[in-house]
């Protein structure tokens, strides 16, 4: 005869959070942690896609630190929320500085 398994419990937003944090430093999978918790997975996958969408929404604020363009290659400075700043030539490629950020956005 086997043994029941307690079914795993939903945990609310901030609680996922909190142990996502502990999952990570765990050096567990999400999925092997939130069984060694008896939580919901789905409940800390949720988790962290809220907080890469934070992270992701979180270029919403640019500070242009010079206006002044004595050539076309000039180099733009971007000031980040996170104290990053990304200098780039005015005659920058759009689509590749999108990238750029989009990949920032993930560390």
């Amino acid at each position: 005869m086997e043994t029941e398994h307690p079914k795993p419990r939903c945990v609310p937003a901030r609680e996922a959070a909190a142990l996502l944090e502990e999952q990570q430093a765990s050096g567990l999978s999400i999925a092997a942690f939130a069984k060694s918790k008896n939580v919901a997975a789905w409940s800390l996958y949720n988790a962290r896609t809220r907080a890469r969408k934070e992270v992701q929404t979180s270029f919403s604020e640019v500070a242009i630190v010079s206006e002044r363009h004595e050539s076309p290659v000039d180099p733009i400075e971007i000031a980040l929320p996170s104290g990053l700043t990304l200098r780039v030539r005015s005659d920058f490629d759009e689509v590749a500085l999108r990238r750029l950020l989009g990949v920032l956005a993930t560390c």
